[in-house]
């Protein structure tokens, strides 16, 4: 019997040995399979699929714009409506007819009065009725609904303050439906962006940016350190001097860093330093970010970087004008604008989505 036992129980010793060994095994893979995952998923999140060979398009159409020329700040397609945004003492704002971009009306004036404006800047929004303005002089925000023939001015909001009561220095106010605003705060030094509800609480958010200024500063706020598009789910934020874009995702509580393309910017703050290929502006349009730049090559006309976040993927437009500023019209057309001295011209290009 007991020898019965004694053979018996070697086996089951020995098994409960190879068990120990072989769950040992087990650990040290799933350990190493686990990080080399988490490697890989490291990797992926700073990979980007960026096509080499650029588009060129020619433009398809183009016509003059109508009533009183001005120094346009940016321009807005609204269905059968074109409007943009002027520097200018009065009629900051112009309506047009779209496409034939015959002058309709303008809006607003400079002054102190009740329906005034003492420092009128811009903003963004995704609604197809309203545009953004606001008083960085009066601290107020309004959206402004563009009517066929007459603009009317809603208040929304008083604008940030700082400690001193004195309205902090916004660079741009975006509007995303169902998301709070995203304010771009100017300083001295690096702009930030902010995620807050306008309503005199705390930011929700804050994303200091990734540069570096060197010299004693950029002359005056630096408006030009970066620019940024959002949509419901990301931010693109694309430095002015160098080729570096940053895509955060965008909710209700963060701005948080996805993935970047280039390297960190170094600016020189110098007053008059000359802007190497910087960013004119960036523009979302279904989930793409087209980011307008100068050639680098010498050549007349500009090159639109166009990033699609959601799928990691990135390729090149040249276009031959040198537009100020893009948009979109329901047609998913590229409508660009530049002024010759005399005129400002609208180019239309097709084919841009594809």
């Amino acid at each position: 019997m007991s020898t019965v036992l004694y053979s018996c129980s070697l086996p089951y010793r020995y098994n409960k040995t190879y068990l120990m060994i072989k769950q040992s095994y087990q650990f040290i893979f799933l350990m190493a399979l686990c990080a080399i995952m988490w490697s890989c998923g490291k990797k992926d999140q700073s990979s980007v699929d960026i096509q080499s060979n650029p588009i060129v398009l020619e433009a398809t159409d183009s016509c003059i714009m109508g009533g009183p020329i001005s120094n346009i700040w940016k321009i807005q397609i609204m269905g059968n409506k074109a409007i943009t945004y002027n520097l200018g003492d009065s009629g900051f704002v112009s309506v047009y007819d779209y496409p034939s971009f015959r002058y309709r009306y303008s809006y607003g004036s400079r002054g102190g009065g009740e329906n005034e404006w003492i420092a009128p800047m811009y903003g963004s929004s995704d609604d197809s009725d309203e545009i953004i303005l606001y008083d960085m002089a009066k601290q107020k925000l309004y959206t402004v609904i563009i009517g066929d023939s007459i603009a009317e001015r809603n208040f929304i909001a008083d604008l940030p303050a700082d400690g001193e009561g004195l309205a902090l220095p916004i660079g741009n106010i975006t509007k995303v439906a169902n998301r709070p605003y995203i304010t771009k705060i100017n300083d001295m030094k690096k702009g930030r962006l902010e995620v807050t509800a306008m309503d005199g609480s705390a930011p929700s958010a804050t994303y200091m940016t990734e540069l570096t200024v060197e010299g004693s500063r950029i002359t005056g706020y630096p408006l030009d350190d970066f620019k940024y598009d959002a949509n419901q789910e990301f931010v693109v934020v694309a430095y002015c001097e160098k080729e570096y874009i940053t895509v955060l995702n965008y909710n209700d509580a963060s701005l948080t860093p996805l993935f970047s393309i280039g390297k960190s910017s170094v600016i020189d703050g110098t007053p008059g330093a000359l802007r190497q290929n910087h960013v004119i502006e960036v523009v979302e349009h279904k989930g793409r970010f087209y980011i307008l730049r100068p050639t680098d090559n010498g050549l007349t006309g500009c090159k639109i970087d166009v990033l699609i976040p959601a799928t990691r993927k990135m390729y090149t437009i040249i276009i031959n004008h040198e537009v100020r500023h893009i948009a979109f019209d329901d047609n998913d057309n590229l409508i660009g604008i530049y002024e010759t001295g005399e005129d400002n011209v609208c180019i239309t290009y097709k084919g841009i989505i594809n």
